[in-house]
């Protein structure tokens, strides 16, 4: 049953469960070297006790993992966003995005006819980096604003440390210098993160433009780049055109190969548990509809009983959109407005914008029992958590690389040795801390 398949919030590895994979690494001792050894004898003696012992199996590459503790049991209502939760997208997407967002810069913004020349390079950046506005500079930022160091690149080249350390005089990037919580750019503040579904397009696009910039010695102002950028991905968004595109070419962009095998069966086993299950995207309908039918089957809007399009996240979740309406969608003939006042929300009908407020009234559903999936940490997952209580669970398509990275012999052998040393570190300094306190007593 489908119940057994959800089970995985402690992740199951090939031989043993346990769920942080760090711990079993500081289980390796250093062995017994007394510290009065010579330095160099014990960092050789702790490598080689690592690397003996390096042998703990990986993570499983399908594992759910939990920050906090949560039981399905008790979760009576699912909601899922549409983009990157329930539809996943081949590279294609990106390259299509990258294309319409050049063209958009040569027609209407003046850019060289060069940059029609360039293509997308799939893997070759990712989802949330900021782009430093004043300087031109891609740069990855941790939760606690320090720079990572092996990231920071003007055009295709990486900056060394010295250079990174002189531009900002170290690695840590004052607060008001970043974006706002959604990314945003108020203020003027001269970091903008990029993170939504244009922007691994976006950031790609950036980087090429500079380097072709710079190999023509041309001079010019990063914030106005990124300023051209910003308002053609705008104008590909507001447009329609993108959206356009793959809904008429749904088997070239949606990768549908597990998809289309497990997510029917998903949803057809929580609606036959008695779950409530609800759609939210900010996606407009027939995107989403041509999408569905394509992965689930015509008759996909029988699984939900509540679906909702053109969502405006993270607004839709503000304590400010408390009197913003919900409005039925003619799904006959979507050119035709429907002002009738919606007073509930009924299963098989189609709804847009609206606010969290009365969708909570009207359906009754709030609070620990709704499980909520989307993949934008600022769209989808910080607020109905921290407003309403939901629980919520992040589709974090770039995990998957990592745990591959990290299921590699050469990363877990240097996460052994780190452990190794670190170990090594404590024990000397319990012993120091012996001899001192020994020292201490003798002179009394």
């Amino acid at each position: 049953m489908y119940r057994a398949r959800i089970n995985v919030l402690r992740p199951k590895l090939r031989n043993r469960n346990y769920f942080f994979l760090q711990q079993s690494h500081r289980k390796i001792t250093t062995g017994q070297v007394d510290s009065s050894t010579n330095p160099d004898d014990l960092y050789n003696h702790a490598k080689t006790v690592a690397l003996t012992n390096s042998n703990v199996e990986g993570v499983f590459e399908g594992a759910v993992f939990a920050n906090n503790e949560i039981s399905l049991r008790d979760i009576q209502v699912w909601g899922f966003d549409y983009d990157y939760t329930l539809a996943k997208y081949t590279s294609q997407l990106n390259s299509l995005i990258y294309s319409l967002l050049a063209k958009q810069l040569v027609h209407c913004k003046g850019y060289p006819k060069d940059i029609l020349q360039l293509k997308y390079v799939p893997h070759s950046v990712r989802t949330g980096l900021h782009y430093d506005t004043h300087s031109g500079l891609i740069l990855k930022i941790d939760a606690f604003h320090n720079i990572q160091p092996s990231t920071v690149y003007r055009g295709h080249r990486r900056l060394t440390e010295d250079e990174i350390v002189a531009h900002y005089d170290g690695y840590h990037v004052q607060f008001e210098h970043m974006s706002g919580f959604y990314g945003g750019s108020e203020g003027g503040r001269k970091m903008k993160q990029l993170t939504d579904l244009f922007a691994a397009s976006q950031i790609a696009l950036l980087i090429d433009i500079q380097q072709m910039f710079i190999d023509m010695k041309m001079d010019f102002a990063p914030e106005y780049l990124y300023d051209d950028v910003q308002s053609a991905v705008s104008f590909v968004h507001s447009s329609g055109v993108m959206h356009q595109t793959v809904a008429k070419n749904v088997d070239q962009y949606l990768d549908a190969e597990f998809t289309k095998k497990y997510l029917p069966f998903m949803l057809n086993e929580l609606q036959l548990s008695g779950r409530k299950l609800f759609l939210m995207t900010n996606s407009e309908f027939y995107f989403v509809d041509a999408g569905m039918k394509y992965l689930v089957g015509n008759d996909w809007r029988d699984l939900f009983d509540v679906i909702i399009c053109s969502a405006r996240k993270p607004k839709f979740f503000s304590a400010n959109e408390k009197s913003r309406p919900f409005r039925r969608l003619n799904t006959h003939d979507t050119k035709k407005s429907d002002w009738t006042k919606i007073t509930s929300l009924q299963k098989g009908e189609v709804y847009f914008q609206g606010n969290l407020n009365s969708f909570t009234r009207m359906t009754g559903w709030s609070g620990r029992n709704v499980l909520y999936f989307g993949d934008h940490v600022y769209g989808d997952l910080a607020e109905p958590s921290l407003r309403n209580g939901w629980r919520t669970g992040a589709i974090i398509k770039e995990l998957r690389e990592e745990i591959e990275i990290y299921n590699t012999e050469e990363f877990r052998k240097k996460l052994a040795l780190k452990s190794s040393l670190e170990n090594l570190i404590e024990r000397l300094q319990e012993e120091g801390k012996t001899v001192i306190n020994h020292t201490l007593l003798s002179s009394n």
